[in-house]
């Protein structure tokens, strides 16, 4: 758990097992130490990557980013008082397990799925 001036600034959580059961983690980023009025005003912002699994430089620009958001820069402090990150690093993580290019475990585009969410 990283701290900031006493306030947890990330947490992680599972947000599902995956089709082929992993697990798919999910980091929250920002000032926790604030009210929940204050937290209540923030904007949520998403953010996803190796939808596709091919797409290693996703990884990279995800860890940069996370690197960023938890460090102790102004910009970044002043981020976390006024959003919340969510971050999925690795939506895809069968595709990326089993070596696929651009599908999931059971072959399908996971990009082209969120018409109809279950």
């Amino acid at each position: 758990m990283i701290q900031e001036n006493e306030f947890k600034v990330v947490e992680t959580s599972i947000i599902t097992p995956s089709l082929g059961g992993m697990e798919v983690p999910m980091l929250t980023v920002t000032n926790f130490g604030q009210t929940q009025p204050e937290q209540d005003k923030k904007k949520v912002i998403v953010i996803t990557g190796r939808v596709h699994p091919s797409e290693s430089n996703a990884s990279w620009i995800v860890h940069g980013l996370i690197k960023f958001l938890i460090s102790k820069d102004r910009a970044a402090v002043e981020l976390r008082n006024r959003i919340v990150f969510k971050i999925v690093p690795m939506i895809n993580a069968d595709g990326v397990t089993v070596g696929n290019t651009r599908c999931s475990f059971i072959g399908r585009d996971v990009n082209r799925m969120f018409g109809n969410p279950n």
